[in-house]
């Protein structure tokens, strides 16, 4: 394999791996919100629909899309990718995406499991049931 092609082939997987790990630190700040969102429901202080609106706003827009828009702007020059719109557009949405959707699963883990350890392990789990399918 080419040099050049290896290089950015490690470039790309850093890049998915500076975009994920923040969502793997929100573990404990979603766990800590969760009785306090439940409570502020129960009493009526605001729709769960609101809440819900909100937390993508805030969570999937600012804290995941946005930085990683960013990031990508900034470094897709750098590191040597195709230089056109196509392919810098293309780019964008992928590492943007997929900053999303990593940030989904961890907040639906941590629904579901309710523990940073337990949803530790779940993420484990689903790394190794995604490899052992190839």
């Amino acid at each position: 394999m080419h040099a050049g092609v290896t290089g950015r082939l490690g470039t790309i997987f850093f890049t998915l791996q500076i975009a994920a790990f923040p969502s793997l630190a929100a573990m404990e700040q979603l766990i800590t919100e969760r009785p306090v969102a439940t409570r502020e429901l129960s009493r009526h202080w605001y729709s769960a629909g609101g809440y819900m609106v909100v937390k993508l706003l805030v969570d999937g827009l600012l804290l995941r899309a946005l930085p990683s828009a960013v990031y990508t702007t900034l470094f897709y020059w750098i590191f040597g990718m195709r230089d056109t719109a196509t392919a810098f557009t293309i780019a964008l949405g992928v590492i943007t995406a997929f900053t999303c959707c990593v940030g989904a699963l961890v907040m639906c883990l941590v629904n579901l499991l309710g523990s940073p350890g337990r949803t530790g392990a779940g993420l484990e789990v689903e790394r190794f049931l995604v490899r052992a399918r190839n």
